[in-house]
Formats: structure tokens, C-alpha cells, sequence
């Protein structure tokens, strides 16, 4: 009895140490990447793969910050644009940096190569597995929301979600991984009857009601995308026209990232 209780007792210990661990310079760049320092973002990253160069999610977390930083400089995540199909899709066609786009796609491409070397090592890779859904939900983003490629949109989320699956097969409590999953239904599951039919018929899966109890999950218990999962509900309330959970969740946006004017804008639309 004495024996197992020590061991209760050690193992409680080891997980609250655990759950007040520092956090990391992927950590820190992510914070800073939804707070519009992407400089500062950038430079943790950087310094983050000094110490960690085989680990792809240097990479991805550097790729991620281009592409935040691309969708400030375009002014493309405010809320409005999403509120309906029709004014997403009447939106002026945005104009990229070509440069960026380059140096976007070669950061993929190096993440993508890293992660694939790993799963040679080890088939169950959990952070391989994650770079490699996160870095075709990131081709989606881009192809979608800048470049208005909507088909080949889908066959990145596609991918996404396959990878995604894989490594919830493995690791149920890998959350920010239900980000792709929950995005790909919820995108699919919101598509007209006729067409959700014929991307059933090419695998495509779609569940609007799914999609968007995944995107909670990662929003409550996600550590990377977290923050990102929640923006994504604010549209999704925004759209079934629940203003005050969309206004709840623009609040604690606007209070963790001061910097970022688009939480506080939007809540006081919402506010009037």
C-alpha cells in the first residue's frame, strides 16, 4: 500500500511539473506570430532550431509566421470577410509578395523533408506526423485565402486530415492535430447537399457539427494552434449568427495579444 501510494504521489509530482514546464521557443513564437511580432517570432524560432536542428516543427513554426505575417500585410483575417460565402467570395483577389511565397514554400518543403526522415527512423513520429498535416493545412490556407484556389484548397486539407488521423490513431491527446480534422469537416460539411455528395464520392469528409467540436478542443486544450482554433469558432458564430460566444471568445483574444488590433476591432463591431 505504502509503495503504490509513493508511486500515486511521484507520478502526480511528475505530471504538475510537466504542466508548469517553461515553455519553448516554439512556444514563445507562436505567441508572438498571433500577436503581429513576427520579427520576434522569427528570432525565437531561430533560436529554437540552434539547439533542436533535426526537429521539423523549427520549420513549420517559421513558415507559419510568414504566412501570418503575408495575411497582416494582405489584411485577410479580418472576421467580416468570412461572415458570409458571398463576401468571402467577392473579395478583391489579393496581391502576394512573390519573394515571401518562395521563401514560404522552400521553408515547407525543408520541414516536409525533416519530418519524412524522422518517420523513416520511427513510423509514429507524433511531431513528423503533426509538421507534415500543419504543413499542408498551411498550402490550403495560402491556396484558399490568397490565391482564391479553392479546389486545390480542398486536396491540401485532404492531406491534412489523412495525416492528422494518423497521428490521432496514435497519440488521442496530440490536440492541435484536431484542428485539421475539425477544419476539413466543417469547411466540407458547410458545402451545398449536391456538391458534399460528389466530395464524398473523392473521400472528402464532411460533418459542420464535428468540425466544430474539434476546433473546440483545440481551442480549449491545443498548445500551438490554440488561439488560431478559437478565431476559426468566432467566424463559425459568427456565422449561425451567436454574437455573444463570437464576442466571448474575440475577448480573450484581444486581452492575451495586445498588439494585434484585429481582436479589439472586432469586438467592438460586435459591441455596437
Amino acid at each position: 500500500m505504502r509503495i503504490t501510494r509513493t508511486l500515486l504521489l511521484w507520478l502526480a509530482a511528475t505530471l504538475a511539473g510537466a504542466a508548469q514546464s517553461p515553455p519553448t521557443g516554439l512556444d514563445r513564437g507562436f505567441h508572438a506570430m498571433y500577436d503581429l511580432r513576427f520579427d520576434e517570432a522569427r528570432r525565437e524560432v531561430r533560436e529554437y532550431r540552434k539547439d533542436h536542428p533535426e526537429d521539423p516543427m523549427a520549420s513549420i513554426a517559421d513558415a507559419s509566421a510568414l504566412l501570418f505575417g503575408e495575411f497582416e500585410r494582405l489584411k485577410i483575417l479580418q472576421t467580416e470577410l468570412f461572415a458570409s460565402d458571398e463576401k468571402f467570395d467577392a473579395r478583391e483577389k489579393p496581391r502576394p509578395d512573390p519573394m515571401l511565397r518562395g521563401e514560404f514554400e522552400s521553408t515547407l518543403l525543408h520541414a516536409e523533408e525533416q519530418a519524412k526522415q524522422m518517420l523513416g527512423k520511427d513510423a509514429k513520429s507524433k511531431d513528423a506526423l503533426f509538421t507534415l498535416a500543419l504543413a499542408s493545412g498551411l498550402r490550403a490556407d495560402y491556396a484558399a485565402l490568397i490565391e482564391k484556389r479553392n479546389f486545390a484548397a480542398l486536396g491540401f486539407t485532404k492531406s491534412a486530415t489523412e495525416y492528422a488521423e494518423r497521428l490521432l490513431v496514435i497519440a488521442p491527446d496530440y490536440y492541435d492535430a484536431y484542428l485539421s480534422t475539425g477544419l476539413g469537416k466543417l469547411l466540407i460539411g458547410a458545402k451545398p447537399a449536391p456538391v458534399r455528395w460528389v466530395l464524398r464520392l473523392g473521400g472528402y469528409k464532411g460533418n459542420v457539427d464535428e468540425g466544430k467540436k474539434e476546433l473546440r478542443i483545440v481551442a480549449e486544450k491545443g498548445r500551438y494552434l490554440a488561439s488560431f482554433a478559437q478565431l476559426l469558432l468566432a467566424v463559425a458564430y459568427l456565422r449561425d449568427q451567436k454574437r455573444e460566444e463570437a464576442r466571448k471568445l474575440l475577448i480573450g483574444l484581444r486581452d492575451r495579444y495586445p498588439n494585434n488590433p484585429l481582436y479589439a476591432q472586432e469586438v467592438v463591431k460586435l459591441e455596437k
